[in-house]
């Protein structure tokens, strides 16, 4: 440069004009959104709408693009991270439409899958009550056909079989019956008197047997034991089948 020529003055900010050169910056970080290299830009260097481009900008021009609301706008759609969360944000519109359409299509399944599952608890419900009645009428079967109970039987039909031979006899020396009829009848009720004291007295034997032992009295598997060994093959009356109810 020559020695002899003066400087320019600078140029103060209340030029004519200088605001509307001030505000081109920033119109400009609209325009140089996706990456594309222009005047002013360089290549690899911060995205639009970054803290670093507002930092080449003067005060009075930051505070004219606060005032200038669409450009702001414009500014932050441009934004990569902006345009980042709204493609994350379709992402999950579309998936959240494609579950609720898959939704959509298996509410008949699932309407038909509640409807059997009530029908399968009301059966269950039956089955249930069904159970609890049955448990109870065997409750009550085991203690009338306890080892107890069958000596109690067995000693009652002891005695109607000997108050039976005791009345034959009566009427065989009132002459009441003849002796023809008297001895067939009286030898089946002495047969059974005599078979049902044995059958009480062995059902007994076995009772305090098992006293004894210290086991417990009741309808257990002992008792098909117990029966084959008091009654054998000895017809006697059966229990009521509750499965016919």
């Amino acid at each position: 440069r020559s020695p002899s020529r003066i400087p320019e003055p600078e140029r103060s900010g209340a030029e004519p004009g200088g605001a509307g050169r001030a505000a081109e910056p920033a119109a400009e970080l609209g325009a140089r959104a996706g990456g594309s290299t222009g005047p002013g830009r360089r290549a690899g260097g911060p995205e639009p709408g970054s803290p670093g481009r507002f930092g080449i900008l003067s005060t009075g021009q930051l505070r004219d693009l606060l005032q200038d609301e669409p450009k702001l706008d414009r500014i932050v759609r441009l934004s990569r991270k902006f345009q980042g969360l709204q493609l994350e944000r379709e992402a999950c519109l579309a998936s959240n439409y494609a579950l609720a359409k898959e939704n959509l299509a298996l509410r008949p399944r699932l309407e038909m899958g509640r409807a059997a599952l009530a029908i399968k608890y009301q059966e269950l419900r039956e089955v249930a009550e069904s159970c609890a009645d049955k448990l109870q009428r065997l409750e009550e079967s085991m203690h009338r056909w306890s080892p107890h109970c069958a000596l109690g039987w067995l000693q009652a039909e002891l005695e109607e079989a000997e108050q039976e031979a005791e009345e034959q006899m009566e009427q065989l020396l009132l002459g009441e019956q003849s002796l023809e009829a008297f001895l067939p009848a009286f030898q089946r009720g002495r047969a059974l008197a005599h078979l049902r004291r044995t059958q009480a007295e062995k059902l007994q034997e076995l009772l305090r047997r098992r006293e004894r032992s210290g086991n417990v009295l009741g309808y257990d598997l002992h008792q098909e034991e117990t029966k084959r060994e008091v009654y054998g093959k000895v017809p006697v009356r059966k229990a009521p089948d509750i499965t016919d109810h």
